[in-house]
């Protein structure tokens, strides 16, 4: 099926992010984690790694002299670009255009941002 980025934001509820990516690949998506600094303090990027089998994007620098500019690179190869949850503050980003640990600025697929908020 498809490529599906999964963002990570830095609020308690990033645990929960977890459960989605499996819901995920149990509808048979690829999974790729990008994770914000903030949510690595909630969830290790190991997690994400060893369910999805990808390296997990935390930086929009990666280290070394030919490395691929990764939230890029990814963002041409992924139909969805799924924030959940998302806190507050990740959507006041995306709104400004200034969260530029995910792929929000680099793709033109589909974005969908799920409320780290009840209501």
């Amino acid at each position: 099926m498809a490529l599906i980025a999964l963002g990570v934001t830095g609020g308690i509820g990033a645990y929960k992010s977890v459960e989605v990516c499996r819901g995920l690949q149990k509808r048979g998506h690829d999974v790729v984690a990008v994770m914000t600094r903030a949510a690595t303090r909630f969830v290790g990027p190991l997690t994400f790694e060893a369910i999805t089998r990808r390296p997990v994007i935390t930086s929009q620098w990666k280290p070394g002299a030919n490395a691929d500019i990764e939230h890029i690179a990814i963002a041409d190869e992924i139909a969805l670009l799924l924030v959940a949850p998302c806190t507050a503050n990740a959507i006041g980003k995306f709104a400004k255009g200034s969260l530029t640990t995910f792929s929000a600025r680099s793709t033109s697929r589909r974005r969908l941002l799920c409320s780290s908020r009840p209501r």
